[in-house]
């Protein structure tokens, strides 16, 4: 499960829930739509729910859950992402994804 706190734009703090416990989180922002990660990368051939920006790179940040599970993430997002850009959580031990928020 994905959440937030804060307003876009601004101060935004990501955290996803019922991760592995001390596994890597990757958190992709894009585009609505689908993308099938590719062969060669982690997770492959999972379908996210989103299309990734890979610009500027890399399209998503890592983070490491705790021994509840939880990951977060954080940063400032800029206006010009506000109800175009989403976010989705990816846990990598075990491939499964969040749900997709709108920023």
């Amino acid at each position: 499960n994905l959440s937030s706190t804060g307003t876009c734009p601004g101060p935004m703090t990501f955290t996803a829930s019922a991760a592995t416990p001390a596994g890597t989180v990757a958190f992709v922002w894009g585009t609505p739509g689908g993308y099938l990660i590719p062969p060669g990368y982690p997770c492959s051939p999972l379908q996210l729910d989103l299309v990734p920006l890979f610009t500027p790179p890399p399209g998503y940040v890592l983070a490491t859950a705790n021994a509840s599970g939880e990951a977060t993430a954080s940063g400032t997002v800029p206006p010009v992402a506000c109800g175009v850009i989403v976010l989705q959580a990816v846990d990598l031990a075990s491939c499964s994804k969040s749900n997709v928020i709108p920023l």
